[in-house]
């Protein structure tokens, strides 16, 4: 985690309306226990009164997997119904401890549990029956398409059918779609393939997903649900547009050479495209907090930081 202070700053320094809040939720990859332990409190009630005052909180009962090593990904619980019972629990026991909250995430990047439909429906009831004025979010993971292999569209497909997708307030996506091969890609480049569909090598033919319209679609499907860009990050690496969920694209640029602009542009063409679109409720950058380029691959280089703190100023 990031320093406090540095956190505090940075969310000044963007402007931020909402902060998303993310406690640990502890297990192991095929664990169906969930713990919050102790030292979470203890960490989180100071870092909580010192971001709420003026915004919007949304609580995340984060996916803390064997220490930090296990991605949420790769959560595959070997007694579902347990998991279930003990995954709701903490997000009950999250939302009892910070009730003022504006909103909670009932999962993030589920992928082997997203299709329990039945079950997370009940889980939304428990959440509403006990928190009436608390919104409600769940966050999907980034797909791809190609458009020469049918076979590709599968999940995107599952997620068109998901009812509970129709239960939620606000449907966040990981948003980590994988736009183009070029090492360095421009602002035009970056735009144009939001817009017109993206150009990675897939057999014979680029990829050609068209993001946006995807992502609309999915909104009316779901009788119009706001869609919340619940990550948004690239690495400052080369190939970081290429790969932005991964900080091994590459070798990271040395401080020295750092293409310093990529952020920057990356974060402006999300803004230009993505961002105007009627069904988009906004964005969460991860990640916020790291204040010097030295910190990790994705902390915010001070040009894109400009350039958001800007965006939020004229809102």
């Amino acid at each position: 985690r990031a320093p406090l202070a540095d956190t505090v700053a940075q969310v000044e320094e963007l402007g931020s309306n909402t902060v998303t809040f993310s406690i640990r939720a502890s297990s192991t990859l095929t664990g169906s226990t969930v713990t919050i332990a102790a030292s979470e409190w203890v960490w989180g009630d100071p870092a909580y009164n010192a971001l709420a005052p003026g915004r919007r909180m949304i609580l995340e009962p984060y996916p803390w997997l064997d220490d930090g090593a296990g991605l949420e990904t790769e959560w595959d619980p070997a007694d579902v119904n347990l998991w279930f019972t003990e995954w709701q629990a903490a997000i009950l026991e999250l939302a009892g401890h910070y009730p003022t909250a504006w909103g909670i995430y009932i999962g993030s990047n589920l992928v082997h549990l997203e299709g329990y439909h039945a079950k997370w429906l009940a889980l939304i009831s428990a959440v509403r029956a006990a928190h009436p004025n608390m919104q409600i979010l769940m966050r999907t993971n980034w797909w791809y398409t190609a458009a020469e292999d049918p076979s590709s569209f599968t999940v995107y497909n599952a997620k068109l059918a998901n009812p509970v997708f129709d239960a939620v307030d606000m449907l966040a996506i990981a948003w980590y779609f994988e736009l183009c091969d070029t090492a360095s890609p421009d602002l035009d480049e970056l735009t144009d393939v939001l817009l017109r569909g993206t150009t990675i090598a897939y057999g014979v033919l680029p990829r050609d997903q068209q993001i946006i319209t995807q992502v609309a679609a999915l909104s009316n499907a779901h009788g119009g649900v706001p869609i919340y860009a619940g990550e948004l990050a690239v690495a400052r690496m080369p190939h970081g547009a290429r790969m932005p969920w991964s900080n091994q694209t590459g070798v990271a640029y040395p401080d020295d050479e750092r293409d310093r602009q990529m952020q920057r542009r990356y974060v402006q063409a999300w803004m230009e495209t993505v961002g105007t679109q009627p069904w988009c409720a906004g964005y969460s950058l991860y990640s916020v907090g790291y204040l010097h380029p030295g910190d990790n691959e994705y902390t915010l280089d001070p040009n894109a930081r400009r350039y958001l703190a800007a965006c939020a100023a004229a809102v």
